[in-house]
């Protein structure tokens, strides 16, 4: 009796002195806390893949921390552009044959404003309100790993902006593609995460998000990072694929099926000074044509 007793009573502390030192671990394998804040900005070139095939896409990404993003993807000889200035997520997409510039609503304008937490929720999980446990070890595609789940309390609706993907300088409300209003962002980002670490050196190799869809049915999605390089002093993945969302338990999309996508580095860039234009969007339509990548 005496002893289960203090097994309940020292547990929780145990668990929580682990994940401390797990996470203490990660942020130093990829260089430590003081090389990753001399970050500010990054640039990033490559190339993306669909499904295992080659896309013509070749791609740049500019961040600039803490929350700034451009995205630009070179398709069908124009440029698609997706941003976030901080505020507001907003893209142009010629090739859809929509010239003007859009604010992005909902999920995809939370996707682009996630894509500048280039260094995961691990660094520092208080800043987004994770409570980070323990889960267990595991195997991953041959590899130990440290499973940590990640938790945080239900968020009110974010929003990126008031008017859904209406061109600049429209008035009033407007039915269309991706303008429906008052659904939950969420960012394409759930309340709970499952981080898997590889247990040897403490880098993220597998991100999956759980959430739930609008018909309530729960949804998962991963990210796998690999090919980690060090960029002025810190471990960045030089390849990214996310693995499309599929219902618990049902159909969903794989890796290389439906929604999979591989991002592959060919050039990363720290400290590239970039002023903060680059990612306001334009007071009208700036389409640009194939002629390479900045």
């Amino acid at each position: 009796m005496i002893r289960t007793f203090l097994l309940l009573l020292f547990t929780p502390v145990l668990s929580a002195q682990t994940v401390d030192e797990i996470l203490k671990k990660h942020v130093e394998a990829l260089g430590g806390r003081e090389k990753i804040q001399a970050i500010e900005t990054l640039k990033m070139t490559g190339t993306m893949t669909r499904g295992g095939r080659m896309v013509d896409a070749p791609f740049s990404r500019w961040i600039k921390m803490p929350d700034k993003v451009r995205w630009e993807a070179e398709m069908r000889g124009m440029i698609m552009t997706q941003a976030f200035d901080g505020k507001q997520a907003w893209g142009i997409m010629p090739f859809r044959g929509d010239n003007e510039p859009r604010v992005m609503e909902g999920g995809r304008g939370g996707n682009i404003r996630n894509q500048s937490r280039v260094f995961g929720p691990l660094v520092n999980p208080e800043k987004g309100g994770w409570k980070v446990e323990f889960a267990g070890k595991e195997t991953f595609e041959g590899t130990d790993v440290l499973k940590l789940k990640l938790t945080r309390e239900p968020r009110q609706r974010e929003k990126t902006a008031a008017p859904p993907e209406r061109p600049v300088g429209e008035q009033g409300a407007r039915g269309g593609r991706g303008g429906r209003g008052g659904r939950a962002s969420g960012g394409g980002m759930g309340n709970t995460m499952y981080s898997y670490l590889d247990a040897e050196y403490f880098v993220e190799i597998r991100r999956v998000n759980v959430r739930n869809d609008r018909e309530g049915n729960v949804v998962e999605s991963s990210i796998l990072f690999s090919d980690y390089r060090e960029v002025a002093g810190v471990m960045i993945p030089h390849s990214i694929t996310t693995e499309g969302g599929g219902q618990r338990g049902g159909r969903g999309g794989g890796r290389g099926g439906r929604g999979g996508m591989t991002m592959t580095f060919d050039k990363i860039e720290a400290n590239v000074p970039m002023d903060d234009a680059l990612f306001t969007m334009p007071a009208k339509a700036e389409i640009k044509k194939s002629e390479g990548n900045r």
